[in-house]
């Protein structure tokens, strides 16, 4: 959607394929396969075309968004993380000629961690454009403008609880690595 040009629709994104990326040892058993696992991640790919032609070099406010009800119950750092959507969505600069490119995620997203090591994750974005990137941290939302409360103790800039006390969790706004 687009305030500026007036633009509000829907595009059905189709699923490409699943694949399931836990990061286990060889021979350990997979939630996703079994029940018996401990631990399961699956990766799931969308894709869709969108075609902007009719608002070609219209608007710098695109929104793309994308919910899903209901989170995982289990998450302690969210106020009742099961009633809530799972909420994400892009800004997309329209008027950017001739053509651009979304950036790419190269890493799969299962940073596990050990209790009381310290972690470091990159989840590997480049711009094929070479278009410079910025990341930050971002409050949890299960809608366009609603952010979802955390539990006492946590927040969007400090979403694990860790021996290093406040501002213990970071992010490299250059590189996207989290620490």
């Amino acid at each position: 959607r687009s305030a500026t040009c007036g633009a509000n629709f829907n595009a059905c994104f189709v699923r490409q394929s699943v694949e399931i990326v836990t990061p286990i040892c060889p021979g350990a058993t997979d939630r996703c396969n079994s029940a018996s696992g401990q631990y399961g991640v699956e990766r799931h790919r969308y894709s869709a075309i969108i075609d902007l032609t009719a608002w070609a070099g219209c608007g710098t406010d695109w929104i793309i968004d994308w919910g899903l009800c209901c989170r995982n119950n289990a998450i302690t750092s969210l106020n009742n993380p099961g009633f809530r959507d799972l909420y994400l969505s892009a800004r997309l600069n329209n008027t950017v000629s001739p053509c651009n490119s979304s950036p790419r995620f190269i890493n799969d997203p299962v940073p596990f961690g050990c209790v009381g090591q310290p972690i470091v994750y990159n989840h590997g974005v480049t711009d094929l454009a070479g278009d410079s990137l910025r990341f930050e941290l971002a409050p949890a939302r299960s809608a366009a403008n609603s952010n979802i409360p955390y539990s006492p103790g946590y927040t969007y800039l400090q979403p694990v609880i860790t021996s290093g006390g406040a501002n213990a969790v970071t992010i490299d706004p250059a590189t996207g690595t989290i620490r």
